[in-house]
């Protein structure tokens, strides 16, 4: 049975990559989904730890911040 430590990274993995499609019309790789992971700036990591990765404030956020610094 999966640890919550995976569920929280399997769910943080699938809100980046909805995010990046959204954003960039493509798939990430798994190199720009942990470039992206390690990136995140502590408020939108804080808020995921607080509301969890699936919530629309944090998916919103995580959005945000791949169409400001990721370039198609």
């Amino acid at each position: 049975m999966p640890t919550e430590k995976k569920i929280q990274l399997k769910n943080k993995q699938f809100c980046i990559h909805d995010s990046f499609v959204q954003v960039l019309g493509r798939k990430p790789s798994e190199s720009e989904t942990n470039r992206i992971a390690n990136e995140l700036p502590n408020h939108i990591i804080k808020l995921a730890e607080m509301w969890g990765w699936n919530d629309t404030e944090v998916g919103d956020n995580v959005y945000l911040w791949i169409s400001d610094n990721i370039s198609p």
